[in-house]
Parts: C-alpha cells; structure tokens; sequence
C-alpha cells in the first residue's frame, strides 16, 4: 500500500463593483406617488461602488493506494485571512469557509466498481452535505477509446436541517478527459422556490500525465 500526501496554498485577487443609481432605498420611496423616487438621496453617505481585497486559501491532501481500494481525503480552508468586505466603510470580515471531502474506488471484479463520496462544507451558520456513490464499469479496449462508462446516486443534506435534493449523475472516461452530467431534483421549499424545475451540471476533467519518473535500475559491471 502507497501513499501521497499534498499540502499548498492559493492566494486570489478579488474585486467587486456595485452601482446604487440603480438600486432603490427605503429613504426614495415617495409616498405622493407611491413608488420609489430614485432622484430622492438614499442616505447611503459613506458608501462606496468598489471593493477589493487579497484572499488567502489553504489546502491538504491525502491518498492511500492499494490492490482492491484507492481512496482520497482532502481538508480546505477558504478566506484563511478573514478579508475586509463592505461597501459601507464597516468592519465585515468576510468568515473561513471550510471543505471536507473524502472518497474511495473498490473494484467489485475486473470490470465493475463502486465509488462511494462525501463532501461537506460549512461557512459560518450555513453547511452542506452530499453523500452518495457512483457505479461503474471498466470497458475493455475499443475504437472509440473509452475507458469506463459510470453513474449514480447523491443525497443533498444539512445537518440542521432536512434533505433538499437528489442528484443523479452518469458519465465516461476516454483517453486523459471525463464527461460528468448531473441533474439535481429539489424537493420541499427548494422545489417551491426554483419553481418546481431542476439544476443541469456538466464537468469535464483532463488528468495529465505523471510527472514523477519511473525508478529505473541498471545493472553494471562492478570494478
């Protein structure tokens, strides 16, 4: 058994642009026409159109490679340096958001395999859980180069509140790309409020090749 642990560090520039000629106050509604007034002031001294700031983000991998079963585990943390965000002059610090996420590949036999995963994430009061896994099979050598075909199943979830959606996904694996579709059915106040309609994903990965080299021994003549 293998394995590799990673660690890195991501650091991003954010710039964010409101325009308030076009936004309506409480301070412009005019009661003699009974609509909002946007040549009134909207009392909004202070404020700003433009905000920008440095983020800083912070990762770690792990993945533990066996016979039967390869699986990966990964720990993120986002806004790391809790930057200033408002548009009114305040001190809002924009809070860490953190990510987990943790998944596995067992090969049932030869050709099929299951791939079970999880992700959770939690931003201040707010948190997300989908769990779920896919189902697959390894396709023997064609013309058309397609290495393996997949689909299945996720739960969309938060842990202080009641499930929301079902996600279902299919997809394949030619030369180094994937192709993932995924279809999000809400339910409950996510189905009211999306108007009883559904989310369409779709991903494309490109995994490149190794670039750790292969050891390789020589044998030679000792003198």
């Amino acid at each position: 058994r293998k394995y590799y642990v990673s660690g890195g560090i991501q650091i991003g520039y954010v710039n964010k642009t409101i325009d308030f000629n076009s936004l309506s106050f409480p301070s412009q509604y005019d009661h003699s026409i009974g609509a909002f007034n946007l040549q009134l002031n909207n009392n909004e001294a202070g404020s700003c159109d433009q905000e920008s700031y440095l983020v800083v983000n912070q990762g770690f991998w792990c993945m533990t490679s066996g016979k039967v079963i390869m699986s990966e585990r990964g720990l993120a943390f986002y806004h790391i340096n809790f930057p200033k965000e408002s548009f009114t002059g305040g001190e809002s610090r924009l809070p860490m958001r953190t990510v987990f996420h943790s998944s596995a590949i067992k090969n049932i036999t030869d050709t099929w395999f299951i791939k079970p995963q999880i992700l959770y994430m939690f931003h201040r009061k707010a948190n997300d859980l989908i769990i779920g896994s896919d189902a697959g099979i390894n396709l023997p050598s064609n013309p058309y180069h397609i290495s393996k075909v997949f689909a299945g199943g996720y739960l969309r979830d938060g842990i202080s509140r009641n499930a929301e959606s079902v996600i279902l996904t299919m997809g394949g694996s030619w030369n180094r790309f994937t192709l993932g579709l995924s279809y999000d059915f809400g339910f409950r106040n996510i189905k009211t409020a999306a108007g009883k309609r559904g989310s369409f994903e779709i991903s494309l990965i490109y995994s490149s090749l190794n670039t750790i080299p292969n050891r390789i021994t020589i044998p030679c003549n000792q003198y």
